[in-house]
């Protein structure tokens, strides 16, 4: 991810809008006519539904490039705002404290001169 550089948001969302046209283009006819061959809508819906649904075979392509074009605009947006943040260098491992040993006789003990404030033995 260090040699991430930002894209062209237009450009990545045309692509994904060619992409998602295209898949439309040989999905949506295929879907329709096997929508034909079954005669599902006209039995279901009526003859006036199933000319709605082979007018959809001609929409889809346009939808679905619309929504690519979405789609794609916002992933290379959503990608050039991460990208454009600095990073951080952080280490691996982090490194202990390092802590110097006492003895605890000499910490805990009463009459320690070290102690300020230690209450003396009667």
């Amino acid at each position: 991810m260090r040699s991430a550089k930002p894209i062209n948001a237009i450009m990545a969302a045309t692509v994904s809008a060619i992409i998602f046209g295209g898949f439309a283009v040989l999905g949506a006819p295929i879907l329709s006519f096997l929508f034909l061959l079954t005669k599902s809508s006209s039995a279901t819906f009526g003859a006036d539904a199933f000319d709605g649904w082979m007018g959809l075979a001609v929409l889809a392509p346009l939808a679905s490039g619309v929504l690519g074009f979405i789609s794609g605009w916002l992933m290379a947006s959503t990608f050039n705002l991460f990208v454009t943040q600095p990073i951080k260098p952080q280490p691996a491992i982090e490194p202990r404290p390092r802590v110097r040993a006492v003895a605890m006789s000499a910490a805990t003990s009463i009459d320690s001169p070290r102690l300020v404030g230690a209450p003396k033995p009667y």
